[in-house]
């Protein structure tokens, strides 16, 4: 079995929004990491589990508390990985809008779990990554991927492992507050599956699809190809035959 991004490579992607919201990420990092800035930063966007700031429980996915460099990377890269196959039919806004969304719902549930179980602040990108990773199990259920590059899983159960692993992280000691923290996840699965009314996906081509598509678009260049060699061969073929007519008008002339 292949990977599904090695599978599916369109020559043009619109990954516009992916890309851009990377590059927050990145700049936010960088921001966090700053000496003197870093500290302010971080204050005014992690998440405040008294509420006392309530912007932050949609700004915590800016706040990179701890030396999490490794991590965040890979979060990134796999952030655009998720875009270049649901961005194409999402849209840019709908992508940007789905992780703020997904971020926002992560710090309602969140919130709901420390304000009933006294559970613990969050900060970082895992959640709304996560919350995209489900919905592009969604929408990719018996597509294949592989699991630290080397195990291959189907999108379903990449989601379904995502989901425990959240379940698990968020709800260490508590896990009441990690089924809480599902709340993104669970929201990313309906919308990905279409079974909210309102919120309709849209059309998502499959790798299969794009397989048989990029297969199409090859027979027909071959296909045109082949018509132009015979035009060439029917040039060439009316070009000597026009030398020959003029070499026997010319041994005619000379004939008389």
């Amino acid at each position: 079995m292949r990977s599904t991004w090695n599978q599916f490579r369109p020559k043009k992607l619109q990954v516009t929004g992916a890309l851009g919201l990377v590059i927050a990420l990145l700049v936010a990092f960088v921001l966090n990491w700053l000496p003197g800035i870093g500290e302010t930063f971080r204050a005014a966007f992690m998440f405040d589990p008294t509420l006392g700031k309530p912007w932050t429980i949609f700004t915590y996915p800016l706040a990179f508390p701890g030396a999490q460099f490794f991590f965040f990377l890979i979060m990134c890269w796999w952030l655009y990985q998720v875009g270049r196959m649901l961005e194409p039919s999402m849209g840019m806004w709908t992508y940007v809008a789905s992780f703020a969304v997904f971020s926002l719902l992560g710090g309602i549930g969140v919130a709901i779990g420390d304000a009933v179980f006294s559970g613990k602040a969050i900060a970082g990108i895992g959640l709304p990554v996560a919350a995209m990773t489900v919905l592009w199990g969604a929408r990719y259920q018996s597509e294949v991927v592989r699991l630290m590059l080397l195990i291959p899983i189907k999108g379903v159960w990449l989601a379904a492992i995502t989901a425990a692993l959240v379940f698990f992280g968020y709800g260490d000691g508590n896990p009441l507050i990690g089924a809480f923290a599902l709340l993104p996840l669970v929201a990313a699965w309906f919308y990905g599956t279409d079974k909210i009314p309102f919120m309709r996906f849209g059309q998502v081509p499959s790798v299969a699809d794009a397989r048989v598509k990029k297969k199409d678009t090859a027979e027909f260049h071959t296909y045109i190809d082949k018509v132009r060699e015979r035009e060439t061969e029917r040039k060439e073929r009316e070009r000597l035959r026009a030398l020959f007519e003029d070499s026997l008008e010319d041994d005619d002339k000379s004939d008389d």
